[in-house]
């Protein structure tokens, strides 16, 4: 790692001169170090062109997303989230913006000069054209998230370019049917092309077990077909259901 040896300064005596290419210095000793403990999290398959979420940006509410933290072009960027309720009409994409420190700056320099120079950048998740902004969400790989609660029951987590399902979907008392919507998924836990899982368990009014297969759209949406070995469905197993992006 970087470091600055100060073994030669004697104060008062021998001082040293502080520079901007000092500070520059700790800045990319800085990186160098989150780098390394955030490839130590992804892996082999570590990419310098990918986004990497590395915790947060997790879906809540209603198109709400938690705060988190991003690995991009070799830095790591805070991301404050999306608290509106807001649709996304296009697509969520994440966009570097900078901004000034209001406490720090203006700072006076030597030659009495007011300059900004302590800047803030972050990643800011909105709603545009695909390709538009620095990402676009869909693009960025979760190392991991935890299990999140869907609205009924049914849970889903992303780890890496993979969704995993668990959970029942539907209810025992409310007849479900060939072709029922399961629930849906948020924008960054879709797949880009219509997958298809096939096995997964159905149950009926007498709790007779049969096997099916479950769709998953690029709008989110999940739904079931093919049941077969049972009656109609009352309840879907997702637990063990998995599909990649």
């Amino acid at each position: 790692m970087k470091i600055i040896i100060t073994t030669d300064i004697l104060d008062p005596s021998i001082q040293q001169p502080f520079t901007g290419k000092s500070l520059d210095f700790l800045q990319d000793a800085n990186k160098e170090i989150h780098l390394g403990l955030a490839i130590s999290l992804i892996g082999n398959s570590y990419d310098i062109s990918k986004a990497y979420i590395l915790n947060g940006i997790v879906p809540y509410g209603t198109n709400q997303y938690t705060a988190g933290f991003i690995l991009w072009n070799e830095e790591i960027y805070y991301c404050p989230g999306k608290t509106t309720t807001t649709a996304f009409a296009n697509v969520a994409i994440f966009t570097i913006t900078i901004t000034n420190d209001s406490i720090a700056d203006p700072l006076v320099f030597s030659d009495n000069i007011s300059r900004n120079v302590h800047k803030v950048r972050r990643l800011i998740l909105s709603d545009g054209v695909s390709g538009s902004g620095t990402f676009d969400l869909l693009d960025a790989i979760y190392i991991n998230t935890d299990w999140i609660a869907n609205d009924s029951s049914t849970s889903y987590r992303r780890e890496g370019g993979t969704v995993f399902l668990s959970g029942p979907a539907g209810n025992v008392g409310t007849s479900m049917g060939n072709g029922a919507t399961s629930f849906t998924l948020p924008i960054g836990f879709r797949p880009t092309t219509t997958k298809t899982v096939r096995g997964v368990l159905f149950f009926d009014e007498q709790l007779v077990k049969g096997a099916g297969i479950l769709t998953i759209n690029t709008n989110g949406t999940i739904y079931h077909s093919s049941l077969t070995g049972a009656g109609t469905a009352r309840w879907v197993s997702l637990t063990g259901a998995s599909f990649d992006l």
